[in-house]
């Protein structure tokens, strides 16, 4: 079971286990978040990311498209939600725990430079 817990909407929500095909769907958002540089953008990849969890998770939560998550998603949440990126890479055991992050130092920036 993920240890991942996001805040969506108000409301605490637990990431299902994440499987290959939730990997393997969210991987130009992965690659993508790498270049983002505004928390606008960084935040749009990981709704992403965390939408592609949800609908290829067992069972399938497709009620979670990336839409309905921005339409959920409050203003002060940008941030957490950003930042909450190594984590589901963890989970995803594509960064091990206590890694350099892989998003650079960008994390959570509100900066429009590149």
């Amino acid at each position: 079971m993920s240890a991942v817990l996001l805040t969506i909407g108000g409301k605490s929500v637990l990431l299902p286990p994440i499987n290959f095909a939730a990997i393997e769907a969210a991987w130009p958002a992965i690659e993508g978040f790498k270049a983002a540089s505004t928390l606008v953008a960084q935040t749009s990849l990981v709704i992403e990311m965390v939408s592609h969890i949800f609908v290829q998770a067992e069972p399938p939560a497709p009620e979670m498209t990336p839409q309905a998550i921005k339409k959920q998603l409050k203003g002060n949440e940008l941030v957490d939600l950003v930042r909450m990126v190594p984590d589901i890479l963890s989970e995803m055991g594509l960064v091990q725990t206590g890694e350099a992050k892989p998003a650079g130092e960008n994390l959570g920036s509100n900066s429009s430079e590149s």
